[in-house]
């Protein structure tokens, strides 16, 4: 165990030290060493509705802001094009890839911050259905859309999601070029926030490698739930770090709480990846959504749920993805 501490250690010491400038939210605009090889980006400001409300199918949107930075002083680009695949809850129907809607640059402005153009997107999940050639009717709780979008420039030039390293598609720069999107239920404000205690109820991917079970600061933490600025739909957050062990400091843990049409499917995860930015030489250690139904959650009672997350989901440092879950209890 001591020899594995000793070439694991100090490794993860220098990844501290280089990850610390992607993750510092003060840091000017932009950093040359990080933007230099990714020609073009949005970068995700704020999200105002991050799922399609089952009620309103008719007018539901997920709608986001964003800013625009290319390499030639944000001269480049020509439009967005937007595109969306589909999977039904119960996993029948999976419809590919197609485009569904193109945002010119014309209709950016300037950022009054930044001064980068920026814009307010609203994609209808009308438009989404007419283009996969789905009738809302058959929509339920739990379809899942993946969104995602390019960057078409004027020189002839495309990006897209494979184009993001993670020192831009996380942190600062929040630019994941995609985003997975639930039809699925609002969940009042006054539910599931407040004061909790997680309790981890199995050992995370590193526990067999490295001696260290627990993914955040202990197997047994407190954390304060609250209200997703990002998602007030049907999300919420909490500050906790993963890697602790390791000297990482606490971020934003953004779950989701998805209401499914059987209620024992209903779900606590993490709303995406959040990538620590350590590894061991090859892949990031990172966590992620559960691949598994292990959360549940009643929402006649907010007092106790099941979380669950995917841990190291690169299988990094010899590790193995790992479903660890916690019992959250209201204090």
């Amino acid at each position: 165990m001591k020899y594995l501490k000793y070439i694991f250690v100090p490794a993860l010491v220098g990844l501290l030290i280089s990850c610390d400038a992607f993750s510092d939210p003060d840091l000017p605009i932009p950093l040359d060493e990080t933007m230099e090889n990714t020609g073009a980006f949005l970068r995700v400001l704020e999200v105002e509705t991050a799922a399609f409300d089952i009620l309103n199918l008719e007018t539901a949107a997920y709608e986001f802001s964003a800013e625009y930075w290319d390499d030639e002083g944000q001269s480049l680009l020509d439009n967005v094009t937007f595109y969306a695949s589909y999977q039904s809850v119960d996993g029948s129907v999976e419809l590919d890839r197609a485009s569904f809607k193109t945002v010119n640059f014309s209709e950016f402005s300037e950022h009054e911050t930044s001064g980068w153009p920026s814009a307010n997107f609203s994609l209808a999940i009308a438009d989404i259905n007419a283009a996969l050639g789905i009738d809302a009717e058959d929509n339920s709780l739990g379809d899942r859309y993946q969104i995602d979008w390019t960057l078409n420039l004027t020189d002839g030039r495309s990006f897209t999601v494979d184009d993001m390293s993670p020192a831009v598609s996380g942190g600062f720069f929040n630019s994941p070029s995609f985003a997975n999107v639930d039809v699925s239920a609002r969940i009042e404000p006054e539910l599931f926030v407040g004061t909790y205690r997680f309790t981890q109820q199995n050992n995370g991917s590193l526990g067999p490698v490295f001696g260290v079970p627990n993914v955040y600061s202990g197997m047994e933490f407190e954390a304060d739930l609250a209200v997703d600025p990002n998602n007030d739909f049907n999300g919420r957050v909490f500050e906790e770090a993963y890697l602790a062990a390791f000297g990482a400091g606490a971020h934003s843990n953004q779950i989701i709480i998805r209401l499914a049409e059987d209620t024992d499917n209903n779900s606590v995860t993490l709303a995406g990846s959040f990538n620590s930015g350590l590894s061991c030489g090859g892949p990031p250690l990172q966590i992620g959504p559960e691949t598994q139904q292990l959360s549940q959650f009643d929402l006649e009672d907010d007092s106790e749920f099941t979380f669950a997350l995917n841990d190291n989901t690169e299988s990094a440092c010899g590790g193995s993805p790992t479903m660890v879950t916690f019992q959250v209890e209201k204090i």
